[in-house]
């Protein structure tokens, strides 16, 4: 997809064998450094709408990270360094072409942002009250027109208090479901 352009598409379910093939490029070249790798974020949910961007949530200790932006850097992402103000939050993208393909958010310590990314996504697996609902919303706001960044920051402002409706809900990790 292009940077700037919002597109959304129906589940695919070949982004869980691209996520599969991302997972073990990165396990490839990063030999015992990526703790765990989880796939998050749209594309990780069946049933939903999403950009056709993998979302990746990379582990790794702390001291690994410059080892770590290396190996991803011989992969073809661009490691771009700490995301927001969380200490232990990192980033990198992969783009294709032109194309944003794949996006990874690497932690150096399991945070409540890391551990809310791995359940928002188990309880949306499972809940399909719940997924559509945000699959509604976001195809709505979709449909209004916005940009790639209007639309990321309009959803984050409805999406707060959904994603505390989703925590409430207790559930299993049931991360194995690729």
């Amino acid at each position: 997809m292009k940077k700037s352009a919002l597109r959304l598409l129906p589940h695919d379910p070949a982004w869980a064998g691209h996520f599969a093939d991302e997972k073990q490029r990165i396990i490839d070249v990063a030999n015992d450094i990526a703790l765990d790798i989880e796939h998050i974020g749209s594309t990780s949910i069946p049933r939903i709408y999403a950009k056709p961007i993998l979302d990746l949530a990379v582990m790794c200790k702390e001291c690994e990270l410059p080892t770590l932006a290396e190996a991803l850097n011989r992969l073809g992402y661009n490691y771009r360094g700490k995301y927001g103000e969380d200490k232990d939050h990192y980033y990198a993208v992969l783009d294709r072409d032109g194309v944003r393909y794949c996006q990874l958010h690497i932690y150096t310590q399991q945070t409540p942002d890391w551990t809310c990314k791995i359940k928002f996504r188990d309880v949306l697996r499972t809940n399909d009250e719940l997924a559509a609902e945000y699959s509604s919303y976001k195809q709505a706001l979709a449909k209004q027109g916005h940009t790639k960044g209007d639309y990321a920051e309009i959803k984050s402002n409805w999406l707060d208090s959904f994603i505390m409706k989703v925590l409430a809900i207790p559930t299993r990790r049931i991360s194995k479901i690729v």
